[in-house]
């Protein structure tokens, strides 16, 4: 996290607020090599997929094992990103969903769009199992949700302004962290045991019992 706000991630990440994803097997917290290929074939770097998918998608090695990146449009930091260390642990970056108020959506810069950052969530949870389990990462997995720089920032709880507006929840921190749940790789979309929760203590940190969508993804 001090290197995400330090803009020394793998790759800058465009806006203010970030997201990112983990995926860290017990192996690696026991200091534990990946016990899965290396270097990282093709096979597994077709999978790779950041959030924000773009066609000019650049993939290279670095210090930590194999990033894979989507270059922003308009400037140098890039949109999104899927970073995998040697020791089998998955980084998912985003800079793009939490910053679309921001970007694009003039009188409304606090919302974030709920019902599209969850779609977010969810395609990416569904990428990183396929890709722990190319690799041969073994269980036990857990998963984990950070949002970074989202202090003001609320969830929109429907498509219609006027009861967005009514909302006045917010986040009242800079930092949230979600709780790290237990991947269970025979749970099908849409993950109601396992992404399901991270994305009610989203919403619960943004004022809320649980999410209105109630994993109908």
């Amino acid at each position: 996290m001090a290197r995400l706000l330090s803009d020394e991630g793998p790759v800058p990440l465009h806006g203010p607020s970030k997201l990112l994803l983990h995926f860290v097997p017990a192996a690696a917290l026991a200091g534990r090599q990946v016990t899965g290929p290396w270097p990282v074939p093709d096979s597994v770097r077709g999978l790779l997929r950041p959030s924000s998918m773009a066609s000019n998608a650049v993939g290279r090695y670095n210090a930590d094992g194999f990033l894979i990146y989507s270059p922003h449009e308009t400037n140098l930091a890039c949109a999104s990103y899927v970073q995998i260390f040697r020791n089998g642990c998955l980084e998912y970056g985003d800079g793009e969903i939490l910053n679309t108020g921001r970007l694009y959506g003039a009188g409304r810069e606090t919302e974030v769009p709920s019902a599209s950052f969850e779609q977010l969530l969810v395609e990416t949870y569904g990428n990183a199992l396929l890709v722990i389990t190319r690799i041969g990462i073994e269980d036990p997995v857990y998963f984990s949700c950070t949002l970074a720089g989202v202090q003001g920032l609320r969830l929109t709880r429907s498509g219609n302004p006027y009861i967005d507006h009514l909302a006045r929840h917010t986040f009242d921190r800079q930092i949230v962290q979600t709780p790290e749940v237990l991947v269970d790789r025979a749970e099908s979309r849409p993950y109601r045991n396992s992404a399901l929760q991270v994305v009610n203590s989203i919403w619960q940190a943004n004022g809320y019992q649980k999410s209105p969508f109630e994993g109908d993804w």
